[in-house]
């Protein structure tokens, strides 16, 4: 899958003025016929005597605008926490088992120590472009999700980049990807000002495009030879998920949750 990072790049023009974050308008209660009450604008309160609305409810609003991921994400089997530098070390285990390079990075390309502390190293600075989350069963983590996004841009902040990986070979093939990408894509398009979710796996990967559509991605095209692996070009699908489609579809297999 193409690393986020230089698709980040390709969607963060240089020099270009910032715009302050929307307010997010939640979809959600409009396209379910209200059966779903988004968790921030549900807090929304409004003073009869000025018709402004509260300023808890503005500051929670700006805090979803800016979708910085809040501390746990309810998963059905799994949960969804931000990435710590605890987690390094099986970090460094999962993107080093042979089971899991070749749809990673590649199996030619192994993660050094040192390149581990700076791959947790990124998601752990004050900026709000990529953030990682570990997805755990009760038992133990089993994988992560990488998250690219620019908030504050005008252009550009209505757009999320997304990666997923399971790195317990083990753990495979019992719906935790699907469980942590439907809870992310909910609350992406519920609680944050993100109409557009997307991500690029390779059209080899015949597990994960399964996946994905089932999730509710849809593909759009074919990047051809657009990522390198194990000495061989690759090609990627391009595939997404848009917020007014995704609710209309997968709505009722959430409301309520």
């Amino acid at each position: 899958m193409l690393p986020l990072q230089p698709i980040l790049n390709l969607i963060t023009p240089v020099g270009e003025a910032k715009a302050p974050p929307a307010i997010p308008i939640c979809a959600a209660e409009a396209i379910t016929g209200g059966r779903f009450k988004c968790p921030i604008n549900a807090l929304y309160t409004t003073d009869e005597g000025t018709g402004q609305q509260s300023l808890d409810a503005v500051i929670l609003t700006i805090v979803a605008s800016s979708i910085d991921i809040p501390g746990l994400i309810e998963a059905g089997p799994v949960t969804l926490r931000p990435l710590t530098r605890e987690d390094r070390p099986r970090i460094h285990r999962w993107l080093n088992d042979p089971a899991v390079m070749p749809f990673w990075s590649g199996s030619d390309r192994p993660l050094s120590e040192t390149e581990s502390v700076e791959w947790v190293g990124r998601f752990l600075g004050k900026s709000m472009a990529l953030r990682c989350l570990v997805i755990e069963t009760p038992e133990r983590p089993v994988g992560f999700i990488e998250l690219a996004r620019n908030p504050d841009d005008h252009n550009y902040g209505h757009l999320a980049g997304i990666d997923i990986c399971i790195g317990e070979p083990s753990e495979w093939e019992r719906g935790y990807g699907s469980a942590a990408l439907t809870a992310l894509l909910r609350w992406l398009f519920t609680c944050a000002d993100i109409q557009r979710a997307f991500l690029q796996p390779r059209a080899s990967n015949e597990r994960a495009l399964r996946v994905y559509e089932k999730v509710g991605f849809r593909r759009e095209g074919v990047l051809r030879r657009a990522d390198y692996g194990d000495g061989v070009y690759h090609d990627v699908v391009m595939m997404a998920a848009l917020r007014d489609e995704w609710l209309a579809d997968f709505g009722d297999a959430w409301v309520g949750a």
